[in-house]
Order: structure tokens, then sequence, then C-alpha cells
């Protein structure tokens, strides 16, 4: 299980982009031809070639003309001017068009747009000549609502992640804004990605640029970074690893490394990871349960078990508190979906097992004058009732703590 990094998305660092054509490639400044903001598309004249670095970072090839941006957003009513430059030794006039005059029309490069909503295409060709470049128009339009798809988001200090929303419309809209409430805790770009800076919580507000009174807020937590750490290194050093806290796999509970099975003695496989929870609050059982089908729900290793039905005060009882730490709202009584993290663990169970107890105990060294205890004899490697809401997650063989 490796540190979260946060969701798949991506983002064009410029100043890394230009380091790399100028080392990578051999580039010189006055080979790169840059937007007057700055930002992409770039125009790369290199040795009688012409390239553009279009705004999604593609490389096209330029032959006979390019134009100063390969998209343009505008509202309804709204122009922008772009510009067509010809390739060195080209012969002949600039003609502008439009595929759609309905949507959007240009004028020398000044384009209108026409539409509520749609896309267009502004051509710039070469008369005489089959040279041809291409904007692309789109129609955005204000937004009514937008709502995070988290309201709370935790990154490690030092790392990124991109705020995710929802708007209405959901699709070619207006420009958001990202502003932080506290610098010094996390910071956000133009482009909503968030920057754990120092340990702490801040708030940041989302808004639309036009809309500015259509707005959502998220909660950013920014916690200690981890140490990613393997299976194999904590089973050489379990003196220093077990008992650590993990901070990867949920945000409400605190889990602990407890266990590393290095044989596969209980059947997760070699070298899985088992983490324990510290104990949140005591919990009143139900004295029977009846329902097979509930547990095996809860737990789906339990299904080839075979015990049922589960009646009485025994060993399973305790799985009715399994939970999902990542919805559950209360530290008491709290209503299940899962009981296991999806991508990080394969289940949950209520207690320790006393042979598990062994083992992990055995593997460590004790100064209190306490020996280790001998080998135990388990019938099977069910968990022992206990009453309070304890629980083990087991794991994949790689976390951060």
């Amino acid at each position: 299980m490796t540190a979260r990094m946060g969701a798949n998305y991506h983002v064009i660092n410029l100043e890394i982009l230009e380091k790399e054509l100028k080392e990578s490639v051999g580039l010189k400044e006055e080979e790169i031809e840059k937007s007057e903001n700055g930002k992409l598309p770039w125009t790369i004249k290199k040795d009688g070639y012409i390239f553009q670095i279009t705004e999604e970072g593609k490389v096209n090839a330029i032959s006979g003309i390019s134009v100063s941006k390969t998209t343009v957003k505008l509202m309804q009513g709204e122009n922008e001017r772009i510009t067509a430059t010809k390739t060195e030794g080209v012969n002949g006039s600039i003609v502008w068009s439009t595929s759609d005059s309905s949507i959007a029309t240009v004028e020398n490069g000044n384009i209108t747009a026409i539409g509520e909503s749609g896309t267009a295409e502004i051509i710039a060709s070469v008369s005489g000549t089959d040279y041809q470049a291409k904007c692309t128009v789109i129609i955005i339009a204000k937004i009514t609502t937008i709502a995070p798809t988290k309201a709370t988001m935790e990154i490690e200090k030092g790392s990124i992640e991109k705020i995710e929303v929802t708007t209405v419309p959901a699709e070619n809209v207006e420009e958001l804004k990202y502003e932080s409430a506290n610098l010094s805790i996390a910071s956000v770009d133009e482009n909503g990605i968030v920057t754990g800076v120092a340990e702490g919580e801040t708030t940041v507000t989302v808004s639309g640029k036009i809309s500015t009174s259509i707005s959502t807020v998220i909660t950013i937590k920014v916690v200690k970074a981890g140490v990613p750490v393997t299976a194999e290194e904590i089973i050489a050093n379990p003196d220093k690893y077990y008992g650590q806290p993990v901070i990867n796999y949920a945000s409400n509970a605190t889990y602990r490394i407890f266990y590393v099975d290095k044989d596969n003695y209980f059947g997760d496989g070699a070298n899985t990871i088992y983490l324990k929870a510290d104990q949140v609050a005591y919990v009143a059982l139900q004295t029977t349960y009846t329902s097979e089908t509930l547990l095996n729900q809860l737990n789906p290793m339990f299904a080839s078990f075979n015990v049922g039905p589960y009646t009485g005060q025994n060993a399973y009882k305790a799985t009715a508190w399994l939970l999902d730490p990542e919805t559950s709202t209360s530290k008491i009584n709290r209503v299940w979906s899962k009981c296991y993290v999806e991508g990080k663990a394969k289940y949950v169970v209520g207690g320790v097992t006393l042979e598990m107890l062994h083992r992990s105990y055995n593997q460590v060294s004790h100064t209190n004058g306490l020996a280790k205890i001998p080998e135990l004899k388990m019938k099977d490697k069910t968990s022992i009732y206990n009453k309070r809401s304890n629980r083990i997650c087991f794991c994949e063989s790689r976390i951060s703590w």
C-alpha cells in the first residue's frame, strides 16, 4: 500500500517544460516563441523546422501557417483576437473563415461568439496554397451551482492533489477561481491543484470567475508526510515498526502496524501486513445474531468457515461492530456499507486473535522481565470475543507511517 497521492490529473509545469527544451533538446531562448501571457501554445523554430506545443501539451509540426491559439473559450457575445503567422518562404495572403457562423464568426482574426452553446473551427489559410491552421472555439456558459466531490481533503505535507467539483451545467462552463484561506497551510493554483505546505487545517473556496456569487468551500487537512515502508523492512526490524501509526489507511481512526505474516501462516498471503485500530469507544453487543448472510457481508472471509448459525456470546459476535472507516459518522453504533477500505485492505475482523497476538508479541523484545509466550495450540484462527471496538485490517504489503 503506497501513500495516497491524490486523484489522477494532467498538469503541465511550464518551468520544467522550458528547462527540458533548453537542456535536453538544446533549444536557445530565441527559438522558443511564447504567447503574450507566457502560457501555451508555444512555437518552436529549429533548423528551418517549426513545431507548436498546444495547450494540451501535444507537439504538432507546422507547415505553411500557424495560429497563436488552438483553442478559445468564449461566452455568447464575447470577442477574442488571435493571430496567424506564415512559415518563412511561404507566399500568399492570410484568409480567415469559420466552419459555423451560427456559433462563431471571424474577421481578420477577431473572433465573436454568436451561439449559446456549441463549437466551431476558425480557419486561417494561405491563399493559393493548401496551407491552413485551425482554432477551436468553444461556447461556454455561466455556472448556476457548484459542489465539491469531497467536502474534506486530506493531503500530506509536500504532496499535491487536485480539487474536483461538479457544476451545473456540467460541461463547457466558465473558468473557476480557487482561493486558499491560509497559504501557510495549503496553497492552490488556478487549476485547483492544492499543495500541502505545513501541517494544519484550512479551507479553499471555489467560485465562478464570472458568477462570483456561486461558490463552495472545501476543508483541507495537511498531515505529516509518510515514510514508505515494505513488509520486508518491518519483518527485519519489528521493534522499530510494530505499533507505529499508519497515515494512509483511513482518516477517522488511528491504525497501527500490528503483525507481518512472513510465511503465510494465516492464509492471506506471504508478507501480509496486519493493522490494528486504536480503541475509540466501548460498545454494547446484542445477545443474538441469526443472520449468516449479514455477517458474511460484514466479512467475506467468514463465508468459508461454515460455523453458523451465529447465536449467543460466540467469537463472531464482535464482528457485528465492524465498520467502514471512510464513511462512518459516529464512533459508537456505526452503520456500515462495507467493513474495509476498497483497494487498501481485503477485510476486517473485530478482535485480535490470541494466536496472532502471541506471534506479534514474541517478535519484539521486552524490557519488563516478561519471557516469551510458549507456542499456543489453536483449533482455528477465529477472533476472540471483545466488547471494545478494536479491529484489525488485513492489508497489502506496502504502507506509509
